[in-house]
């Protein structure tokens, strides 16, 4: 069985629902929360390079390590093609969300327990 097939047949899904009603779907891998630099930052009310730039900054702080974070999965687009796209573990979605000083990161980790 290749990668592809196995990561799909592992991965779940669930919907987050923030205090102000927009959802935001998330994909699970092994009981972690994972999702993309565009879904945390619509997760948290701000733009994608805001997200880009605090986990710069989280990485040379050393708060955060990239490796133990992060990591690339491919999948299958509506178009066919594989893609390669940064997800990011429920540890930097939530550090983001205090580097951020957003009230949404204290009710997401609630709910990632």
């Amino acid at each position: 069985m290749n990668d592809e097939i196995r990561l799909q047949n592992q991965l779940t899904f669930d919907t987050y629902q923030n205090s102000v009603g927009n959802q935001t779907i998330v994909a699970k891998l092994q009981n972690n929360i994972l999702m993309t630099a565009k879904q945390i930052a619509k997760l948290y009310g701000v733009s994608r390079p805001y997200i880009s730039i605090k986990l710069r900054r989280l990485y040379r702080s050393g708060a955060l390590n990239k490796k133990r974070v992060s990591n690339i999965l491919t999948h299958r687009a509506d178009d066919g093609k594989l893609y390669e796209t940064r997800y990011y573990n429920a540890e930097a979605i939530i550090a983001l969300g205090q580097s951020i000083k957003s009230p949404e990161a204290a009710r997401f980790r609630e709910w990632v327990r």
